[in-house]
């Protein structure tokens, strides 16, 4: 009995998890608003964003006004794009093993937050933005 109610009580946790979704999800079930692709361009191109991951840490990204990023003492020189999808994707030489990673933001809150392809919540912008 006790190792049905346990495979039971399992389930039921992998279900409810299923269901609340990823974090995207839920900032959009809350009313989140997506920029779009001329925000986006309009918030980079050109300019510094700096933010801060869920585990703390800041980050900061200078794209030039052609969409290239200058290497910095952290890593190699990178390109930037926003595809019409709506998306931020940037690739860096030496950083992701070279791949192109991509993100869509959110104004949630009176925030700007950026979620990973697989909807998990990457960063939030600093205020000013």
């Amino acid at each position: 009995m006790r190792i049905a109610f346990g495979l039971l009580g399992a389930g039921l946790l992998a279900a409810a998890v299923a269901w609340a979704g990823s974090d995207e999800e839920r900032a959009v079930s809350a009313g989140a608003t997506a920029l779009t692709a001329g925000e986006l361009k309009a918030l980079y191109l050109g300019n510094t964003v700096a933010g801060v991951t869920p585990g703390g840490y800041r980050f900061e990204t200078f794209v030039e006004a052609d969409g290239t990023i200058p290497s910095t003492e952290r890593r190699g020189a990178g390109e930037f794009s926003v595809p019409e999808d709506g998306r931020v994707c940037m690739r860096f030489e030496d950083v992701w093993e070279g791949r192109l990673r991509c993100w869509t933001y959110y104004r949630v809150d009176g925030e700007i937050r950026m979620y990973r392809e697989d909807g998990a919540l990457s960063g939030v912008l600093e205020a000013g933005y």
